[in-house]
């Protein structure tokens, strides 16, 4: 059989998981984001700064420990782009909306839930951006609830009461203290305040057990917006660029849908939060550019194995979206069989990118989609190791004109 014929017959049947929205896992999911915290005082410390996190919730649940931001990492993008599924570079003042539809939009709209269904708790005014997109075929219309308090203690209060007199099935919520202590330059506040959000985190846990309407049909996710300059780049105090520091966050889900006791150690991103939210509720998120980590969950063995090291870090591109051209990062552990190809909505194959061996390293092919519409398209990478193993990967590519 050839290899693009092999290619076809690997790659289809991915493609219907990425097309289409499967059944509900959950009625209820709650998205937490520590504002601001670096993956080395996370989960990089184990549970030296979060010790209830690490010591009670990793056990019910799981972990992703090269969960990125790879698009601006600072607090309005980095948000944006957890509710949208798209990479948003939007200003970081609160003066511009996402472009791209939230979860909240996608839930309101495939749902007919009213506002009170869904909320947005966070503890920056700027982040009032959050309740809705500009995208014309979604916006206010299908917009969220706000509430906006002053530090942690007054964002957990608003959410118990939101959760209590309200009861929203599609909530996020933001810890804004840790970003705001790192500012400051003060160490221990860092720290303290990392512990603070600990506790409250693990306490929101026991609210949702504690409450009928979500007790066992609710999914608890908590993740950061970015993460705060490496040493090599400047220290904790602020954050912004593309360092390792800035780019590596964390990613802890617990609750229903979700596999205890699991470490997965693939790479995804903040963009892969909102398929998997309209996976859990059964929504389609048609725009988003990330993929669901559900599938990641449920593969046998997917506890990381750093002695077994995988052929390649799941494809990459940017920009996205992009108009009419996009480069794809393939990164490889070893020399390996490449094949890349694009297909469009309707799963059909319209582009081989390449065919052949790639050497280890860091590969960026060039897809030039010019004589193509406006549109999703999915970028799939089937890589052959040198001993056999088959790893694939798939990305969706919006290019607008």
């Amino acid at each position: 059989m050839d290899q693009i014929m092999r290619l076809r017959l690997l790659i289809v049947p991915l493609l219907s998981g990425v097309l289409s929205v499967p059944s509900a896992n959950a009625q209820n999911v709650i998205v937490v984001v520590l504002d601001g915290a670096r993956y080395s005082e996370i989960f990089g410390s184990d549970s030296t700064y979060i010790p209830r996190m690490w010591n009670d919730l990793k056990p019910l649940g799981t972990i992703f420990t090269n969960f990125r931001n790879d698009g601006t990492t600072t607090t309005n993008p980095g948000h944006s782009s957890i509710e949208s599924g798209t990479w948003q570079d939007i200003p970081n003042d609160g003066t511009l909306r996402p472009t791209m539809p939230s979860f909240f939009e996608y839930y309101r709209k495939h749902s007919g839930a009213d506002d009170q269904s869904c909320f947005a708790v966070v503890g920056k005014s700027k982040l009032n951006v959050l309740t809705y997109s500009t995208h014309a075929d979604y916006g206010q219309l299908y917009g969220s609830s706000l509430k906006i308090a002053a530090n942690d203690k007054g964002v957990f209060d608003s959410l118990k009461n939101v959760m209590a007199t309200q009861k929203p099935r599609l909530l996020l919520v933001n810890f804004p203290d840790i970003d705001v202590a790192g500012h400051s330059g003060s160490w221990g506040a860092y720290l303290a305040a990392i512990r603070v959000a600990d506790s409250l985190v693990t306490e929101l846990w026991a609210t949702i057990q504690g409450d009928l309407f979500y007790k066992d049909s609710t999914t608890l996710v908590v993740t950061n917006d970015h993460g705060r300059h490496d040493d090599a780049h400047g220290g904790f105090q602020h954050h912004g660029d593309s360092c390792e520091g800035c780019r590596k966050i964390m990613l802890l889900a617990v609750g229903k849908g979700i596999p205890a006791g699991l470490v997965v150690g693939d790479t995804s991103s903040q963009i892969d939060i909102a398929p998997t939210v309209g996976e859990l509720m059964a929504f389609p998120t048609p725009f988003a550019l990330g993929t669901s980590m559900l599938p990641k969950m449920a593969v046998s063995g997917a506890h990381e194995d750093q002695s077994k090291p995988a052929h390649f870090i799941p494809l990459r591109n940017y920009p996205n979206p992009f108009n009419p051209a996009t480069t794809l990062q393939v990164d490889l552990k070893d020399q390996s069989h490449v094949i890349v190809s694009i297909t469009n909505a309707l799963g059909e194959e319209i582009e081989t990118i390449f065919n052949g061996v790639l050497g280890t390293g860091s590969h960026r092919l060039l897809w030039n989609a010019a004589s193509h519409p406006s549109g999703l398209y999915v970028c799939a990478v089937v890589v052959i190791g040198s001993d056999g193993t088959l790893r694939r990967s798939v990305r969706k590519l919006m290019m607008v004109r």
